[in-house]
Formats: structure tokens, C-alpha cells, sequence
């Protein structure tokens, strides 16, 4: 999930984080991406990478090892290096298929939103 802000202030509305993604990731804070490796289990973090500027305004940036440590992930890498470390680690049989989640939920009947990636994508297996 991403923050938002109400209008055109500076104020951010409440964030909470998507369902699906908290209950694997355990994940609070937004603009964070997650994948599990079906093959091996392994999961992968992918932070939002930060401006130098956050820090004034919001407090220490936190690394990398940080993020593993806080949600017991086997990787963490920053979400500008997603394609590239998909791209590295699971292109070795040709091209990746990601999973995707997809699907209506039946409570709200709205559509969760997948994301969106240069990759051969299945959205129709993990709902």
C-alpha cells in the first residue's frame, strides 16, 4: 500500500497496510513489495528506498538488515531493484512467471488491484 494525503495538504490519512500482504509479510509501513519463491520457500522484501530528506521529518532511515531482522524475511532489497533481482535469481529456466494475486473479494465485491511487472504473469492461480 501506498500513503495518501487528504487533499491537496500535507496531512497523511491513516495507513493500513493490504490484508493479504500484512498477513505474509507482517509489513507496517507502506510502499513495500513482497515475493515468495514457490521453488524454495524463500521470502523477498522489497523496501521503498528513501530521500536523505525523509529523515528530517520523519526520523532515521532504516537499512536493509533492519527490515530482515524485524520481519524474518530471507531477503530484503529495495523496490527500485525488483525487475533486476527477479531478473537475476529466477530467469535461469527462461522467462519468470509471477503469481499474482487477483480476484473479487466476496465482502466488499471489489477487485484487489495486482501489480504490475515486465514479466509473464498468472492471475488467476492465487485467488
Amino acid at each position: 500500500g501506498e500513503e495518501q494525503t487528504r487533499h491537496c495538504t500535507d496531512h497523511l490519512e491513516l495507513f493500513r497496510q493490504e490484508s493479504y500482504f500484512a498477513y505474509l509479510f507482517g509489513v507496517r509501513e507502506p510502499g513495500f513489495y513482497g515475493a515468495i519463491d514457490i521453488a524454495s520457500g524463500q521470502s523477498i522484501l522489497f523496501a521503498p528506498r528513501l530521500p536523505p530528506d525523509y529523515a528530517v521529518w520523519m526520523g532515521e532511515i532504516k537499512p536493509l538488515p533492519y527490515f530482515k531482522d524485524r520481519y524474518k524475511v530471507d531477503l530484503v532489497f529495495y523496490v527500485d531493484e525488483i525487475v533486476q533481482v527477479l531478473q537475476d535469481r529466477f530467469s535461469q529456466h527462461g522467462k519468470p512467471v509471477l503469481f499474482l494475486l487477483y480476484g473479487k473479494s466476496t465482502d466488499s465485491g471489489n477487485y484487489s488491484k495486482p501489480a504490475s511487472f515486465e514479466f509473464d504473469t498468472d492471475l488467476g492461480t492465487l485467488h
